[in-house]
């Protein structure tokens, strides 16, 4: 290789550098500053924590900022969702209206935007949601129903749905799932749930409680706001937060979605360890015993509980526990990761012998 070529080599290599760096760049921009909601999005119904959906209401200063990657997923939702539409109306013929339409409930203090209606014959229009999905619901083990699916996600984009039906007034719903890796799609009609709904609704009720009582209790010691505590006033506003979160949900007892929530390390689930001596009655982590046990050789279903099994066993005082018939003993390795024993006292017993 001769000089020339070497130097177009090391050209390329820049320009390649710069390329991905541009293209990272150009996604961030989308996700950079402090989203500031004024009501609670439909999307946030789906987490099971409260304490986390208020914390985004009043406390979005704290959260973690959006990381490169998964602003880079966010940014190619959006592309797998014009792509998806763009094929149905043009390629399939089918009618599309309202696209990224929105909807306000002043009541309850939700809000939420869908993707599209697309008219259905002997139905009629018919609220559509586009996810692009790396596993899509109904490959494998997973199943199509969605209200009680084993991936968290799923369950959130059903209880998101749900809140659009039931605010709008509508029966039926359809979800279309696109697989990132194949393209193909996966159609899915939702039926209105009005159990599942008013729970929901209840919820966001809760939440625009704890939202409005703590805003009251805040402005006792400091002007409320969004944006977080301004230079030297450091002080009067941690006494402030302090006074307010006396008004936060509790915790969830399984902290199964701690480890992802953007306002962990404010939330601090770790500081309020869970008292063992809480567990061996606690007849909800016990039924998760017994389903763990029962559900291992449905490889999916089991992992989903033996994980949120581990995240509440991590943030327990102790290194043994006992719940019901389980005996669970914890140990840190060299790295600082935590592993368990999770077995049945009698089979303890049995492979002592």
């Amino acid at each position: 290789m001769n000089i020339e070529e070497v130097n177009q080599l090391e050209a390329l290599r820049t320009f390649a550098q710069k390329l991905e760096a541009d293209q990272l760049a150009r996604r961030m921009r989308n996700h950079e500053g402090i989203w500031k909601p004024t009501a609670t999005a439909a999307t946030e119904l789906g987490y099971d924590c409260e304490r986390r959906i208020v914390y985004r209401r009043v406390m979005p200063w704290a959260a973690q900022p959006v990381s490169p990657e998964l602003a880079s997923i966010f940014e190619e939702g959006k592309h797998h969702e014009r792509q998806v539409l763009r094929e149905l109306e043009e390629e399939l013929g089918i009618r599309l209206r309202n696209r990224q339409s929105t909807f306000r409930e002043p009541r309850l203090e939700l809000v939420g935007a869908l993707d599209a209606e697309a008219h259905v014959d002997g139905v009629g229009w018919v609220p559509v949601e586009v996810k692009g999905l790396a596993f899509i619901p109904g490959d494998d083990v997973e199943g199509i129903d969605l209200a009680d699916a084993p991936k968290a996600l799923h369950r959130r984009y059903f209880a998101q749905l749900q809140v659009y039906l039931i605010i709008r007034g509508l029966p039926l719903g359809l979800f279309i799932f696109k697989s990132k890796t194949t393209g193909r799609w996966r159609c899915i009609p939702v039926e209105l749930d009005y159990e599942r709904c008013e729970l929901l609704l209840l919820k966001a009720d809760r939440v625009r409680n704890a939202v409005q009582m703590f805003i009251s209790a805040f402005e006792e010691w400091h002007p409320f706001n969004q944006d977080g505590p301004a230079p030297g006033l450091e002080d009067r506003w941690n006494e402030a937060v302090a006074r307010a979160s006396e008004f936060l949900p509790e915790r969830l007892l399984s902290r199964a979605e701690c480890t992802q929530c953007p306002f962990l390390n404010t939330c601090n689930p770790s500081q309020a360890a869970i008292d063992p001596a809480l567990l061996i009655d606690d007849q909800e982590l016990i039924s998760q015993l017994e389903k763990r046990a029962a559900n291992k050789p449905a490889r999916d279903d089991y992992e989903r509980t033996h994980k949120e099994i581990r995240e509440r066993f991590k943030l327990t005082q102790g290194d043994v526990f006992f719940a019901g018939a389980f005996r669970i003993e914890r140990t840190v390795d060299a790295r600082g990761a935590h592993r368990f024993d999770i077995r049945r006292q009698e089979a303890a017993h049995d492979n002592s012998k």
